[in-house]
């Protein structure tokens, strides 16, 4: 149709004074016309129509190259957009019903006529034409949507039979359409299910919703949301029932395994051996487990929804005041709250009421900030840890005793050690009188024995000393290079003795450091002492001191028996040695113990790599600035060693 207001008509008609009536009825009418053409064939109107485009037509059923109705479906055929307005000679009245259910826009009778009754028939003509196009888009649009929608869409008649459906019920059922065209709706759901549709159905008689079963053709029952509409005729009678239907089974695994982890946390919740508070961001507890009620011996009522401190009976807390400012509890979660961060480990004695005595366990504390529904929370760990800090408490005593013990019976040693070493001496040197050789011999033996006493006894008081944090470091600052070589030049003597080359070599112009000279010297004689001890003659020992960005470097090597892998870890402990069959040298087991803590209460760490049969690496790690002085508890000291080893041993 063109989009001009002025039509343009064909006239298709094989009587001449038929074409010419129509002429001059349509000159008197008011329709604006641009061209009207006529043509005495439909094969030729055909043709025309192929052409030019013409916006309506005047069609006669008595055509020479066709007849009746023919005319007209093979006009439409051709040209299914174009209105056309039958004009016959044929007055009768099934014939008109006929032509318009086939889609004749109107059906007039020649002679019966006048230009009014055909100007008003074009008008109607070409806007039913524009109604019937405009249905047609929105209807081809609806069944785009229809067609392409990712859900289910269902119809279904009065009596509950599939009538009309789209392309993704198929996919949803796995279904063709031999299966779902008339299928009984009911047929799609188990039993149950469908009585729970329609008992809901029943309740609702508009629009509803739920969520049910359906089955798939395969036997599959999948999980679906459906939304039913009732649809109504014109009479507001029930025309049917249409249905949206959504595949929520995977949203409802999700749902699953969601709730089933939820339970599987809950239960981990409840079942913790340690209390366990989820606390909101006005100080109120929100939930607990049953450690925390076992523990304050309330109720889950008289927990939830009070302060912590109120829910673990704390005698401290005032019910007609807010929480204790001071209480480390509720410190501990408002700065969790405020802050964001978690803290751990806080240990704090609270003093409950357990049944009307005073009870005073022991609590680590522990503190997570995380947030649920957007609300801050912190969520807490009450550890009791009591029968730690008794164990604790008892072995502090222990080692207290241990410690005096060892100092006196040390002390009470050293004096009676010292005489017989004077003793000795003076046998051996023959003030008492002239020796033989064989009692000579047994004197020295003794005279070692004594020093080799007295030296184990030296390194149980330092030891003793370290451990309990009661020896004094002199911090500082002192010259690096003569520190080192106040240990070269005592260590010199033995390395030639035992025809060993001893090195020294040192970077220039180190600057001070802080730390105990005479205790570095110590550390450092130790080391070279051992380097010594376990390197056969002709093997070398070099002693080195490098700066290393803010730290100072001093390093012993040799060339002497190396230490096997297994026993890295452990060179450091008290009294250990390593183990060397058939190639045993005695030693008292402390001397790397006392280097170790000497090192570490300078604040730095001892390094260590070796390889058997090839050499062993001590590398001393001292910090510029002078360290914090010791604080008396050796389990500050006692690090891992794996700190101590170097990079490649630890892998």
């Amino acid at each position: 149709m063109t989009t001009s207001t002025a039509l343009r008509l064909l006239i298709v008609e094989d009587d001449i004074v038929d074409r010419k009536l129509l002429g001059r009825l349509l000159d008197r009418s008011s329709l604006e016309l641009s061209d009207v053409q006529c043509v005495e064939r439909l094969s030729v109107a055909l043709k025309r129509m192929a052409e030019t485009p013409f916006d309506l037509v005047l069609l006669d059923l008595g055509l020479p190259d066709s007849q009746g109705l023919d005319s007209f479906l093979a006009f439409r055929a051709a040209c299914p957009d174009v209105p056309v307005i039958v004009v016959t000679g044929l007055d009768d009245e099934t014939t008109a019903t006929r032509a318009v259910q086939q889609g004749v826009q109107d059906y007039l009778v020649k002679g019966q006529m006048d230009s009014g009754l055909l100007m008003r028939s074009i008008q109607y003509a070409l806007e039913r034409k524009r109604a019937e196009r405009a249905l047609q888009v929105a209807e081809q649009r609806y069944r785009t949507i229809f067609e392409n929608s990712a859900v289910a869409i269902m119809m279904v008649d009065p009596a509950e039979r599939l009538i009309s459906w789209n392309t993704f019920t198929e996919q949803l059922l796995a279904m063709t359409e031999a299966d779902l065209l008339g299928r009984d709706i009911a047929s799609l759901y188990p039993e149950s299910e469908w009585r729970r549709v329609r008992a809901t159905s029943r309740r609702h008689k508009g629009m509803h919703r739920l969520e049910t079963k359906m089955i798939r053709k395969d036997g599959d029952v999948i999980d679906v949301d459906v939304s039913l509409s009732v649809l109504r005729d014109s009479d507001g009678g029930v025309a049917g029932t249409i249905g949206v239907v959504r595949d929520i089974t995977e949203r409802m695994r999700v749902h699953e395994i969601l709730d089933r982890k939820q339970k599987n946390l809950e239960a981990i919740f409840d079942a913790a051996p340690f209390g366990m508070l989820l606390v909101n961001a006005d100080g109120l507890v929100v939930r607990a487990n049953d450690a925390i009620r076992q523990m304050s011996g309330k109720s889950y009522r008289d927990i939830i929804n009070h302060y912590p401190c109120e829910a673990l009976a704390c005698r401290r807390y005032d019910r007609s005041s807010t929480p204790c400012q001071r209480c480390v509890l509720e410190t501990l979660i408002q700065t969790t709250l405020e802050a964001g961060v978690p803290v751990h480990g806080v240990e704090t004695q609270p003093v409950l009421d357990d049944n009307g005595e005073e009870a005073r366990p022991w609590l680590s504390l522990s503190a997570e900030p995380v947030n649920i529904d957007g609300a801050k929370h912190v969520f807490l760990a009450l550890n009791d840890v009591t029968d730690r800090k008794h164990a604790e408490s008892q072995l502090r005593e222990t080692m207290e005793l241990r410690s005096q013990f060892i100092s006196t019976v040390s002390h009470e040693l050293r004096t009676p050690l010292t005489s017989m070493r004077e003793a000795v001496i003076i046998v051996s040197d023959g003030v008492a009188g002239k020796l033989n050789k064989d009692q000579r011999h047994f004197l020295d033996i003794a005279r070692r024995n004594i020093d080799r006493l007295a030296r184990l006894i030296d390194d149980v008081l330092d030891f003793q000393k370290l451990s309990a944090g009661k020896m004094a470091f002199a911090m500082r600052p002192n010259r690096v290079d003569r520190t080192v070589e106040d240990a070269y030049q005592t260590m010199k003597p033995h390395a030639e003795k035992k025809r060993v080359h001893l090195s020294m070599h040192l970077d220039p112009d180190l600057p001070p450091v802080a730390c105990d000279s005479d205790k570095i010297v110590q550390v450092l004689t130790n080391l070279i002492s051992n380097a010594i001890k376990f390197t056969p003659e002709g093997g070398t020992v070099s002693i080195s001191a490098q700066r290393r960005e803010e730290y100072l470097a001093i390093q012993v090597s040799d060339t002497g028996l190396g230490i096997p892998k297994e026993a890295l870890p452990k060179i450091f402990n008290q009294f250990y040695r390593v183990r060397r069959p058939g190639r045993e040298i005695k030693g008292t087991g402390l001397g790397l113990a006392i280097v170790y803590k000497i090192v570490a209460g300078h604040g730095g760490r001892i390094e260590v790599t070796s390889e058997v049969d090839k050499g062993t690496t001590f590398t001393v790690v001292l910090p510029w600035a002078a360290a914090q002085p010791l604080d008396g508890a050796s389990e500050r000291i006692d690090e891992d060693l794996e700190h101590t080893l170097a990079p490649e041993q630890r892998r």
